[in-house]
């Protein structure tokens, strides 16, 4: 199995009927087992996946049996967090934004009455969140990769917050 990214296949006799886990013969239910779990204590992603059809050689009579094919791709997972050199400086724009906006979150949830460790809290969920999203779900083509940089501004601007709120009420 290349630890290189590349995908590597193997294939079930598709003369079985059914591929469940007691229709497999037992060698390849052990193979397969170890691939897994040597794949996953390297810290790589497994997937899955599980194609059946009717054998293409089965005479009429037996048209009812099924073939497949168990295919068994293994790959290595993006990194959550973008490396430090695309991170930008720490007055960027991106980074002055999320300061605001865990500001205003804070400042907003002090204001409603809240704790000053609840609006903190919530503050820095909302930014946690968007990193989350920044990490999974951005497209690629914009840099998928949490930030390290933002999460700090998120800290920095949720206290910031609860200080403002704190300085007014004197």
């Amino acid at each position: 199995m290349a630890s290189d990214g590349s995908r590597a296949r193997r294939h079930c006799d598709p003369g079985r009927e059914g591929l469940g886990s007691a229709s497999m013969p037992l060698p390849f239910r052990r193979h397969l087992s170890r691939v897994v779990l040597a794949a996953a204590s390297l810290g790589t992603a497994v997937s899955l996946s599980l194609w059946v059809a009717p054998a293409a050689s089965a005479p009429a009579a037996a048209a009812d049996t099924i073939g497949g094919t168990l295919t068994l791709q293994v790959f290595k997972p993006t990194p959550f967090f973008l490396p430090l050199n695309r991170e930008g400086a720490w007055l960027a724009s991106d980074h002055q934004l999320h300061f605001g906006a865990c500001l205003a979150i804070a400042a907003s949830l002090r204001v409603e009455g809240r704790s000053r460790v609840q609006s903190a809290a919530g503050a820095f969920a909302v930014g946690v969140a968007k990193e989350i999203y920044d990490a999974t779900l951005k497209p690629r083509r914009l840099g998928r990769g949490a930030s390290r940089k933002d999460l700090a501004a998120d800290l920095v601007g949720a206290v910031a917050g609860i200080a403002l709120i704190a300085a007014v009420d004197r």
